[in-house]
């Protein structure tokens, strides 16, 4: 039987880890509206970006869709809410 517990973590890890790297993008991106040529900036939006899009893929690798984004529904089926919400995480 696997371990709920240690894969309750390994989620709540994983989340944290997109999490993180979407609050650098947004913050960057609002930074970019405000000063659009600054080069040091959109470095950092790109190396964030790319942190998180590898950090979803490695969250929806392990434990299924985060976001509709990803979803083929006539592939895959709708399993969208064959597992816990993000808030639903600890319960």
């Amino acid at each position: 039987m696997p371990n709920v517990r240690n894969d309750g973590r390994m989620r709540e890890k994983a989340l944290r880890t997109v999490q993180t790297h979407s609050f650098a993008v947004d913050e960057a991106r609002l930074y970019l509206d405000m000063h659009p040529d600054c080069d040091g900036a959109r470095r950092y939006f790109d190396k964030q970006n790319a942190l998180r899009k590898n950090a979803v893929r490695e969250y929806e690798n392990m434990f299924g869709p985060l976001t509709t984004d990803n979803i083929n529904a006539q592939k895959d089926g709708w399993q969208w809410t064959d597992q816990p919400m993000p808030w639903e995480m600890g319960v």
